[in-house]
């Protein structure tokens, strides 16, 4: 079986490296950006969001810090 370059990495190593990866990541604020950017997007009054799951969230908390509008609930 040959070695991968994973498989070369320490578990704990590996983990740490991916935590760094995504605390550094705004993929989630930009893909925010553009979600509120989107003429659908209510512009005026309070929006509900629902969070529907596969993540770990971070999409609806960059939508909450993103949006110029209030946000009048969430559901996770």
């Amino acid at each position: 079986m040959t070695s991968s370059a994973r498989m070369s990495w320490p578990m704990a190593r590996y983990m740490a490296a991916w935590k760094t990866f995504r605390s550094l990541s705004d993929e989630n604020a930009v893909t925010a950006r553009h979600i509120i950017e989107q003429p659908a997007w209510p512009k005026n009054g309070a929006v509900t969001i629902l969070d529907a799951g596969c993540g770990d969230g971070r999409l609806a908390e960059a939508l909450l810090l993103n949006a110029l509008n209030p946000i009048a609930e969430i559901r996770l």
